[in-house]
């Protein structure tokens, strides 16, 4: 009789316990904002499993949501959210529910915004010195090879890994300098997981993250300072037309208009005459912007309001 009442006690303290919200691997595009910025409202993608099954809700100070919307896709919920001036640099816990009970929280940064800095522009009077970084300078070899990577570091494969790195160019910065060089423009930066040809980071499997094989947005911001310390502009590569098959989008997209059907893919490459003609049709605009350059690289269907709007963000 005793150890029943006991293993019933036991029984009734499991079940009474509080189901408590779990931080997960939630994913969330962009996974961070800046105070006193006059883009203040966002349309934030979360990407998890079931996500849109659920409820979002946040009690912050000067941040406040104002509408949000599921997928077509089950994995994604779309929240929109605006920040006020007011709102104080910090984390914000975004809990989602289901049912009327928690699920999981997911940390949104806000970060303080730095002193705003008003970029050189480039003229033609500039020479540009066009940076491939896996090609450069490898000066970095812990990050040669990342757990998690499907590429490793081949420098024997042409179209391998090599390992150069932003550590390599920032190294450089005397050389070019000696040079006459007045300019830099990298090549992507952004992550990159696909199965080949991910050397060349044109094919982004997250816009909002720099592929760890280059370093960090640490290694970003020095390299950036110490070519400006030299009055050496520091000029960024985006692709905002495509993206590698192995992307969330590209495995799973949110809609099915996001992108267009592999059917779509040629072999004939684009024909970008055709962005410059202010005679072409809008339907030859459309077919050359909706081709996929590359099997493993769907195009983006800029026509989407909320797709255009992710890039924006970008």
């Amino acid at each position: 009789m005793k150890y029943t009442f006991c293993l019933i006690l036991a029984f009734m303290v499991v079940v009474l316990q509080p189901v408590k919200a779990q931080q997960s691997n939630v994913k969330c595009f962009p996974s961070e904002w800046w105070t006193g910025m006059q883009y203040n409202k966002l349309l934030l993608t979360f990407h998890g499993h079931e996500m849109a099954l659920n409820y979002a809700s946040v009690d912050y100070g000067g941040v406040s949501i104002i509408r949000q919307f599921p997928g077509e896709n089950k994995s994604y919920l779309f929240v929109e959210i605006e920040i006020a001036p007011s709102a104080s640099a910090g984390t914000i816990p975004i809990k989602f529910s289901r049912a009327n009970r928690n699920t999981v929280t997911h940390s949104f940064i806000l970060q303080p915004r730095s002193t705003p800095y008003t970029a050189s522009k480039l003229s033609s009077s500039d020479i540009i010195y066009q940076i491939v970084p896996d090609r450069f300078i490898n000066s970095d070899l812990s990050n040669d090879n990342i757990r998690g990577f499907y590429e490793r570091m081949d420098r024997m494969n042409p179209s391998g890994i090599h390992g150069g790195d932003l550590q390599g160019i920032t190294n450089a910065a005397n050389y070019l300098e000696q040079l006459g060089i007045t300019a830099i423009e990298l090549t992507p930066l952004y992550e990159s997981n696909q199965l080949i040809l991910s050397y060349e980071r044109f094919a982004p499997t997250n816009h909002f993250a720099m592929d760890p094989r280059l370093g960090s947005l640490n290694h970003l911001n020095n390299l950036i300072a110490a070519y400006r310390s030299k009055n050496i502009k520091v000029t960024l590569t985006t692709v905002l037309h495509k993206i590698g098959n192995q992307h969330p989008f590209g495995l799973n997209p949110p809609f099915q208009d996001w992108i267009p059907p592999r059917s779509a893919h040629t072999s004939d490459g684009n024909n970008f005459t055709v962005f410059a003609d202010p005679y072409a049709s809008r339907e030859d605009y459309r077919r050359h912007t909706l081709v996929w350059e590359a099997f493993d690289t769907p195009s983006l269907n800029h026509e989407n309001k909320d797709l255009r709007r992710y890039l924006i963000q970008h």
